[in-house]
């Protein structure tokens, strides 16, 4: 049979056409944006641990996530301090603190973190930021990724106009001397660095001796099977105290990601949001090829006449369904890197289109309309010769 009979349904009515391909264009980009945030997810769940310098962390056992890591003692960390093959350790605090717009006096919940003169918890120079201007217990540094709700002078970002700026941090006044840039993900919408003994001026709650962190590096030039050793020392010295845990960095990494991937709902949320994307895509490209089989049951009757089986006519609904995946795929992927730079450029978070999530898509749309369209085909099958007389 030389007529390309598929060709002729998909452009008999092309309005019908058209609507299974924007049903597909939008399961398509509902697909990515959810594939999209739920990598943003993965991005950010670790975003302030990947920027610190450490190689194993001593945290408390009652640790739920980053923004509430709550206290050990202090004097596990010094502990540490003394078993060879530990070059450093860097104590460093850390709470949700409230912080005040220091033009509308409006109130945000800001990550702060304390450190001790000194040191820097962070690898990256980006975050070091002006730490020499941390001379007081009022001064502080602001994220210059904090949302523009903490008050820039700008209205946009934190930058050299701001230095000097008085605000409030949990009701006690602190004078902004520079900026840093680190992002919080979200633990927090800003976030703050001062001094220890600014922290605790403004955290009066923290307990005497109290860490919230204790970041942990070994000698650099330490052979792998020496680091893995000194790792086991480490870890095997904190064994006999109930207060405190040692995890590489690895594994705080893979904690703090599967907390916000697993544990909290907006990972569970992002990963249904696919699955009601593919029902959606499935539901309207069946009823589309349903209905075009409906009105065209005479014709397959037809082609059983002429000699033609089911699966000739499975073939030609399959095609169709091919083709409108296709095509509905292409159109959604470029809708959908439209729509991530908006969000991107918006919301300010990043969002990224991965390998993975161009896979799954792909997988997914072409297995939703094939699926559509193998149940839909079985009301051709009923298509009777004998009722054409």
């Amino acid at each position: 049979m030389t007529t390309p009979l598929a060709w002729k349904n998909l452009f008999h009515n092309k309005t019908r056409t058209a609507v299974a391909v924007l049903g597909i264009i939008f399961a398509v980009v509902l697909m990515f944006m959810q594939l999209g945030f739920l990598g943003t997810v993965r991005l950010t769940s670790a975003m302030i641990y990947e920027a610190m310098d450490f190689d194993l962390l001593l945290r408390s056992p009652m640790y739920l996530q980053l923004s509430d890591p709550k206290t050990f003692p202090e004097q596990r960390l010094n502990r540490v301090a003394s078993i060879p093959g530990v070059a450093s350790v860097t104590p460093l605090y850390m709470s949700i603190s409230t912080w005040r717009h220091p033009a509308d006096g409006g109130k945000q919940g800001a990550l702060l973190m304390g450190m001790r003169p000194g040191t820097s918890p962070f690898l990256v120079e980006r975050c070091h930021g002006e730490l020499h201007a941390l001379a007081t217990a009022q001064d502080v540094l602001i994220d210059r990724k904090s949302k523009p709700e903490f008050g820039p002078q700008n209205n946009k970002q934190f930058g050299d106009e701001d230095l000097g700026r008085l605000t409030e941090i949990n009701g006690r006044q602190v004078c902004i001397r520079g900026c840093f840039e680190l992002g919080t993900g979200f633990a927090a919408n800003g976030a703050v660095l001062m001094t220890e003994r600014g922290y605790r001026r403004v955290v009066p709650t923290l307990g005497a001796n109290r860490l919230s962190l204790g970041l942990v590096n070994f000698d650099q030039d330490m052979p792998p099977e020496h680091f893995l050793a000194t790792v086991q020392r480490v870890q095997d010295s904190m064994t006999s105290f109930q207060d405190v845990d040692a995890m590489t960095r690895k594994e705080a990494l893979d904690f703090e990601n599967n907390f916000w991937l697993f544990d909290k709902s907006i990972g569970v949320m992002f990963m249904l949001g696919v699955v009601v994307a593919v029902i959606v895509g499935f539901a309207i490209v069946y009823q589309v090829l349903s209905l075009d089989i409906a009105r065209n049951l005479g014709e397959y009757a037809t082609l059983k006449a002429m000699g033609y089986g089911n699966r000739f006519i499975t073939s030609v609904v399959i095609f169709q369904a091919i083709f409108l995946a296709g095509l509905g795929y292409l159109l959604g992927i470029i809708t959908s890197f439209g729509l991530y730079a908006v969000t991107e450029w918006g919301a300010q978070v990043p969002i990224r289109m991965s390998r993975s999530s161009v896979t799954i898509v792909s997988v997914a749309t072409l297995g939703m309309c094939l699926g559509s369209a193998l149940v839909a085909v079985r009301k051709a099958y009923r298509a009777d010769p004998a009722d054409l007389f």
